[in-house]
């Protein structure tokens, strides 16, 4: 089966080049920056509390997994 990966990210409000984007930038505090234009975005904390405790679990699942891979290796 062939599966296409999507590199997750937004295209950018001012020159619309993609940004990729990661969960460890989304939890920084530091702004996003587009590549091309260096237009820097800044998440809302206030009011992405919620959403971004729901990142924080899935960066910490995920971290407990690859720590549970590397033991089994």
């Amino acid at each position: 089966m062939n599966q296409s990966t999507h590199q997750p990210g937004f295209n950018c409000p001012e020159c619309s080049y993609f940004i990729p984007i990661d969960l460890t930038m989304l939890l920084s505090r530091s702004p996003i920056r587009c590549p091309a234009c260096l237009l820097e975005l800044h998440l809302n904390r206030e009011e992405s509390q919620e959403g971004l405790a729901a990142i924080q679990k899935i960066a910490d699942a995920m971290d407990h997994v690859e720590n549970v891979r590397t033991q089994w290796e």
